[in-house]
């Protein structure tokens, strides 16, 4: 069973990331786990409250406490760089306005 125990620093961490401008709502949702688990809620218990599978609670439980507060937000996603380097968009732009 994961159990998340916060001391009062934490505690003042999670609401101060829960409450930032701009936070996502994917992020307050993983924090909202956090908090509810270290106020005793079982996987279950959270995963009906936010209307979650017990899976991904269990997942982002697990990832708070391996890597803390920085492991809940989304990372950035990587794709392919892009092959409209900026000598072909000037290329086209020029092509196009003749």
């Amino acid at each position: 069973m994961y159990r998340v125990h916060l001391s009062e620093a934490e505690r003042k961490e999670l609401h101060r990331r829960a409450h930032e401008p701009g936070v996502k709502p994917r992020t307050r949702d993983r924090l909202e786990m956090v908090r509810l688990s270290a106020a005793g809620w079982s996987i279950p218990q959270i995963a009906r409250h936010l209307e979650v599978d017990e899976q991904r609670v269990r997942y982002w439980i697990k990832q708070y406490l391996s890597g803390g507060f920085d492991a809940l937000p989304d990372r950035a996603h990587v794709g392919q760089q892009s092959v409209w380097t900026g000598e072909k968009v000037e290329a086209c732009l020029l092509y196009t306005s003749d």
